[in-house]
């Protein structure tokens, strides 16, 4: 049988366990509560496509995905790296125009779901608006830069910044003609890198 002493002892400890669990309870919970929260929050944002968000490693291997997906359809020539480089935005921007997408050149959780399982809606460019590009996106910035690289070899590629407008469709086939490109008038990763390669090798002979 227990003493009275003991049964006391006993009762003082369970006393201080309780206090000790109840402390951690209060102190702890809101926090774990805010990072349930926050973790919660970008789960439903990754469901949603709005962007590869989260941890780097997330991002990259979003980017190393739909450059794989890329690849497969021969809109995207370069290596399985997970960097979202020009070149893959140029790949994205070839798939979104023969979707009729948007044009927005991001690499977006959105976009890795339509690669894998198709687009899940066509969305025909209004006239006038650009021909659908976003502004602001890495296509936008890409178009500036398609642009001013055309007008550097001597192509007239018109002013529409980074819009895709018919001076610039024409700048791009008369390129390709003269590159033995096919003569699509459209932005793609090949145009790019045929784009590079001119001006490396205009620089190399006005220097």
């Amino acid at each position: 049988m227990m003493s009275p002493q003991r049964a006391r002892t006993y009762c003082w400890l369970f006393a201080a366990m309780s206090l000790s669990v109840c402390a951690n309870l209060l102190l702890f919970q809101p926090r774990l509560d805010g990072k349930t929260s926050a973790a919660g929050t970008d789960s439903k944002a990754m469901r949603a496509g709005a962007g590869p968000s989260g941890s780097a490693g997330q991002v990259t291997d979003t980017v190393r995905a739909i450059q794989r997906e890329l690849k497969e359809l021969r809109l995207y020539p370069g290596q399985l790296d997970g960097k979202p480089s020009p070149l893959v935005h140029a790949a994205i921007v070839a798939y979104e125009q023969a979707q009729a997408l948007p044009i927005t050149g991001e690499p977006t959780q959105a976009l890795l779901r339509d690669l894998i399982v198709g687009p899940s809606a066509v969305n025909t460019p209004p006239p006038g608006q650009g021909f659908g590009v976003a502004q602001g996106s890495a296509a936008d910035r890409l178009i500036r830069d398609i642009r001013q690289k055309l007008i550097a070899l001597g192509y007239a590629a018109g002013s529409g910044e980074g819009r895709m407008n018919i001076e610039l469709i024409q700048g791009i086939r008369a390129f390709e003609r003269d590159n033995a490109l096919p003569q699509t008038g459209r932005v793609s990763a090949q145009l790019l890198l045929q784009l590079q390669r001119s001006a490396a090798a205009f620089k190399m002979k006005a220097g």
